[in-house]
């Protein structure tokens, strides 16, 4: 059970289907309701754990985008999102939508073909 709606009147009442169907709409809308709040409370709690084991790792974990040219080839990459150990240990702090070559560093060929191959299983 997800809510529940109580209709009360004073006296007798006549239930037309009209009537009906607008408690039914009443009801599936706090259905609805309840539901959508506690998918975003879900949500909200998940992000939250997952902010914190992405701040609390020892490791450097960056987020990348890859960045192709006409032809298909990788080019850059730009950040999406870097933890602090990542910042830590490479002496970096890359903002969001800057690309490697902007921040200085050139991806390496090998770079470049292994990031391809895992996004193509990842895709």
């Amino acid at each position: 059970m997800v809510a529940v709606v109580g209709v009360n009147a004073q006296g007798a009442r006549d239930w037309t289907d009209t009537k009906v169907g607008i408690v039914e709409d009443v009801a599936e809308s706090a259905r609805s309701a309840v539901e959508r709040a506690r998918a975003e409370d879900a949500l909200r709690e998940s992000e939250e754990r997952y902010r914190t084991l992405f701040e609390a790792i020892d490791e450097g974990f960056a987020i990348f985008e890859m960045i192709y040219n006409a032809s298909g080839q990788t080019v850059d990459f730009r950040y999406v999102e870097t933890n602090p150990a990542f910042e830590r240990q490479t002496g970096r702090r890359p903002q969001p939508g800057q690309t490697m070559r902007e921040t200085g560093w050139r991806p390496l060929r090998e770079c470049r073909v292994f990031y391809r191959g895992l996004m193509s299983m990842i895709e």
